[in-house]
């Protein structure tokens, strides 16, 4: 619950006091220091440069940059010419602006937009009249415009300088600060290097930029610090609310998508939902609806039982009920707004106990059917839903998402699909909740009592109730469409009929070599030592694993069959390819099955995966399997298995199999 966060969500969330709170006076000094500093020594260089217009350092260096020219050098500059030109700065402030407005930050991108446009402005007259005045011509003669002072050394230090004056402010993660920090500079002093080496300005031009850029940084900074003063921008507004002005012991705070009152005397925390324009989208694409929590009943009813629903569960877990129950939902003014209980406690940190009560927590909400995005481990900002208890523990304060979820808890997919909840938000598989009661039944009558049971299966009634009337009154077209496929194809029965079949690829393809070997014994085409080294390498584990794929090729083929079996093929093994990357970061002995994951699933594999066809047996071209004999025992008794005889009809045996031994 927003207003019991902590403070490290201050980026996003700010708790503030519903009086007004006055700001630190602006520190000038250090702009001030700055812009005297460099606009002195700006000044200087101009009488200088107007005086001499050809200063023998200029000329100097410009000779040494003709005399040494280099192909790669001059490529390497035109792409940081290009990077540190005005277009792309300009894309990156449009795309701030979309940003700060699509997460619902109105005032700062207005702000941004306004400042951002005066700025450039000033800054690109300050750079044409300058120009105009000292009338200096480019090094190159055919060159268009004005050379004195560099407009794009200017441009470039100015952007990039305020922006690692912003990323100092906002940015709490130090090597986060340093790579912005780090990659600032790198375009700045290549800016500069790129325009002498490309012969666009004088040297003098480019540290005449430089001084102009940090005197106008100066400036920026300087008035960044005065508007800052001003409440339309120092602070986010709040929504008129009565209930909010009148209450002189409450606290308010504001999230992504909601703002809360916290009422610490009444036991009260009063939640009204004002989400940005991204959330809404988001919610719009996936269920092409508003966003429920602002004024669909139904959808908070649904919230508040699922609260209920979420608290026997603890109970019965963990011995107490760790969730704070909703206690009303007012819809008076037009705007809902979601009252739960309040929890007296210290925000929870995001350390290792957290992480652990989450993932226990969580784990028990996926077997029940329950969403678990606000309660996942994996969820960098779940701890923020947590109260630390004078005792240690921990209390759940939020269960309502803001965000739509594409991805169902882990064995969720099927009764997903089956429900058409997909895209997922705040919902619960009933399907699967009653049949984890039903399997814990002896148990839960323990924890919970009858009157619990009987509490609970009374809340599932008035939740599927209440998610009828939301679902209904939204089109809701994906999940729609994902179900009306799942009953379509009736997915249970494939996937497992698939899997069946999946099970006993590897004795199919241990059955389909040992006949073949028994062939060849009992035809006399091996010798001692050929028989020897074969079974040694069928014995390898390295080629066991790989027979086994090789197993699950053939039977994807025939089960999907032709064109589907070739994408299955393929990501089959791309699949076990990026498992078995990843168990590097996963296991101690993680780099030598990633080896061997690289050596079974190689590209080749993958690229012949595709052909139809052939794609079933690719796995032969996987290094495990490039034994000479091996390959010829496999295609030789696959090829014995064609129909009519063909095999020997056709005479395959003198090109397959190895010539038959003398008596």
């Amino acid at each position: 619950m927003v207003g019991q966060l902590p403070q490290s969500e201050l980026d996003l969330r700010s708790t503030l006091p519903v009086r007004e709170r006055t700001l630190r006076a602006p520190r000038l000094l250090g702009p001030a220091a700055l812009f005297a500093a460099a606009a002195s020594l700006f000044v200087l260089l101009t009488l200088q440069i107007s005086t001499i217009p050809e200063p023998g350092y200029d000329v100097f260096l410009m000779d040494w940059v003709r005399a040494h020219p280099a192909s790669w050098a001059r490529q390497f500059f035109v792409v940081f010419s290009f990077l540190t030109d005005n277009w792309p700065a300009m894309g990156i402030g449009i795309a701030a602006v979309a940003v700060l407005w699509l997460l619902g930050f109105a005032r700062a991108a207005v702000a941004l937009a306004v400042f951002g446009g005066v700025g450039a402005a000033a800054i690109f007259l300050t750079d044409w009249g300058i120009g105009v005045a000292v009338d200096r011509h480019k090094p190159l003669a055919e060159a268009y415009g004005y050379s004195f002072p560099s407009g794009h050394v200017l441009g470039t230090t100015v952007f990039y300088g305020f922006a690692v004056f912003l990323a100092a402010h906002y940015v709490s993660k130090r090597r986060v600060f340093i790579g912005v920090a780090a990659t600032a500079a790198l375009l700045i002093g290549l800016s500069g290097a790129s325009r002498i080496y490309l012969q666009a300005h004088w040297p003098s031009d480019v540290a005449a930029g430089y001084l102009l850029g940090a005197a106008w940084l100066a400036v920026l900074i300087g008035v960044y610090y005065t508007v800052g003063r001003f409440r339309w921008v120092s602070r986010p507004k709040l929504e008129e609310d009565l209930s909010v002005l009148s209450c002189e012991h409450c606290r308010v705070a504001r999230s992504l998508a909601s703002m809360v009152l916290l009422d610490p005397v009444h036991g009260l925390a009063t939640k009204a939902y004002r989400p940005p324009p991204v959330v809404k989208l988001l919610y719009w694409l996936s269920f092409q609806a508003a966003f429920p929590y602002e004024r669909n009943t139904a959808a908070l009813q649904m919230a508040a039982i699922r609260r209920r629903i979420a608290g026997l569960l603890t109970i019965h877990a963990f011995g107490k009920d760790l969730v704070a129950r909703a206690t009303a939902i007012n819809c008076a003014h037009g705007r809902c707004s979601f009252v739960t209980e309040y929890v007296a406690g210290a925000p929870a940190a995001p350390d290792a106990a957290a992480r652990q009560f989450l993932a226990q927590v969580s784990s028990v909400f996926a077997e029940a059917g329950l969403s678990i995005w606000q309660v996942n481990p994996r969820n960098p900002h779940a701890h923020t839903n947590l109260i630390r208890l004078s005792d240690g523990g921990y209390k759940i304060i939020d269960l309502e998402s803001a965000v739509v979820s594409l991805i169902p808890a882990r064995g969720q997919w099927r009764s997903a699909f089956r429900s058409g909840a997909i895209p997922i938000f705040d919902d619960i598989q009933f399907d699967r909740l009653r049949r984890y009661i039903l399997e814990n039944k002896s148990a839960l009558e323990a924890s919970l009592g009858p009157s619990g049971i009987a509490g609970l299966e009374s809340a599932i009634a008035e939740a599927e109730q209440s998610t009828r009337e939301w679902k209904d009154a939204e089109p809701r077209v994906w999940g729609r469409v994902a179900r009306r496929i799942y009953v379509l194809l009736d997915w249970k029965a494939f996937f497992q009929h698939v899997k069946h079949a999946l099970e006993g690829a590897n004795r199919a393809s241990e059955a389909l070599l040992t006949r073949g070997l028994e062939r060849w014994q009992a035809e006399r085409r091996l010798t001692d030592q050929q028989l020897i080294a074969l079974k040694t390498s069928l014995a390898a584990p390295e080629v066991a694993e790989t027979l086994r794929h090789l197993g699950s090729h053939l039977v994807l083929s025939v089960v999907f069959r032709f064109p589907l079996g070739s994408g299955a093929r393929l990501l089959w093994t791309l699949g076990f390819w990026v498992s078995g990357q990843l168990t590097r970061f996963r296991h101690d002995d993680g780099r030598s099955k990633a080896r061997r994951a690289g050596r079974i699933h190689t590209p080749l594999v993958m690229l012949l995966a595709l052909l139809p066809g052939f794609g079933a047996a690719a796995y032969l071209a996987a290094p495990p399997l490039r034994h000479k004999l091996l390959v010829r025992l496999l295609i030789d008794q696959a090829a014995y298995k064609l129909p009519l005889r063909l095999y020997r009809r056709l005479g395959l045996e003198r090109w397959l199999a190895p010539r038959k031994l003398p008596a």
